[in-house]
């Protein structure tokens, strides 16, 4: 899983192994480079924040060292190490295999043809015809936006955190390159769609769509949330107020209930256990990576 803008002189960062790539001419100085040339580092630099700090983002780390220890067991049962690639996980109750179809749901859709678009309907959804084989997860919610009648494309974490990174960018750099509306504004679109008033703060925007990174499925709760907000009419005095919605949030975690924070540690423990056994990571690196981890 990458995330790629789809502009030829915008970049792409690859998450958990750390590595960004910058289309830019030479050797890139952030003291001195161009405000587009920083524009482009600036939004991939908050996708290595989002990966690092979020709840979201560090299941994702975990879940890529779990693919890696089941591929490395697998590669060791082969005969002088022969085996093919890619190393696939199909089995239905395959660990691995839960963890993909999980993944890709609430990741929600990475391109759409929606270049501009105004919101004609939002809808909470799920599918409950998943391919995996777990007593656990009988469904799981989506976040359906038709932007134009008859069209649909389902809001996820991917649209949520380029919509984070976009409007970073606007915020922070003067000549930043416009991009598509979606997935960079699709945030910003759905607010106005359902509650216009949040909205016209971009920062209530950038806020919701941080609290919805906290969370397993970032698109359910950040609609939901939405619709509360709404339903009470409420318009923080200060974008940090919306945080004050965590506080009486849970999350389930090995059966019991804790606050989104706590179980933000433990992921980060587990995703740390990751870092230090399976990813090829220097040790400056993983320092300043804890750094960030425990701040």
């Amino acid at each position: 899983m990458k995330y790629i803008q789809h502009s030829s002189n915008l970049g792409e960062y690859m998450p958990v192994f750390f590595q960004m790539y910058l289309k830019v001419d030479g050797k890139i100085d952030l003291n001195s480079c161009l405000d587009r040339d920083f524009a482009l580092f600036f939004h991939e630099y908050i996708h290595f924040l989002q990966d690092l700090t979020t709840t979201y983002g560090l299941t994702q780390c975990f879940y890529y060292g779990e693919y890696i220890q089941a591929a490395v067991n697998d590669i060791y049962k082969h005969d002088k190490g022969k085996f093919t690639i890619p190393i696939r996980y199909d089995e239905p109750a395959h660990h691995v295999k839960i963890a993909d179809v999980i993944t890709d749901t609430t990741m929600g859709d990475c391109n759409s043809d929606a270049n501009e678009f105004n919101v004609v309907n939002v809808a909470l959804d799920f599918i409950d015809n998943l391919p995996i084989n777990c007593p656990e997860i009988s469904h799981i919610y989506v976040v359906d936006v038709e932007p134009r009648e008859g069209d649909f494309f389902s809001f996820g974490a991917y649209a949520i955190k380029e919509s984070i990174a976009y409007i970073m960018e606007r915020l922070v750099t003067k000549n930043y390159e416009r991009s598509p509306e979606f997935p960079y504004c699709s945030a910003e679109k759905i607010v106005e769609y359902v509650f216009p008033e949040l909205g016209k703060d971009i920062l209530n925007v950038l806020a919701l769509c941080d609290i919805s990174l906290m969370f397993s499925n970032p698109a359910e709760v950040f609609y939901t949330t939405l619709i509360q907000l709404k339903r009470k009419k409420y318009i923080p005095n200060k974008p940090h107020d919306l945080y004050a919605q965590l506080k009486n949030a849970k999350v389930g975690s090995h059966g019991n209930l804790t606050g989104p924070f706590s179980h933000y540690k433990m992921v980060a423990e587990e995703a740390r256990k990751k870092f230090e056994s399976y990813f090829s990571i220097q040790m400056n690196n993983l320092k300043y990576i804890k750094h960030i981890m425990n701040g």
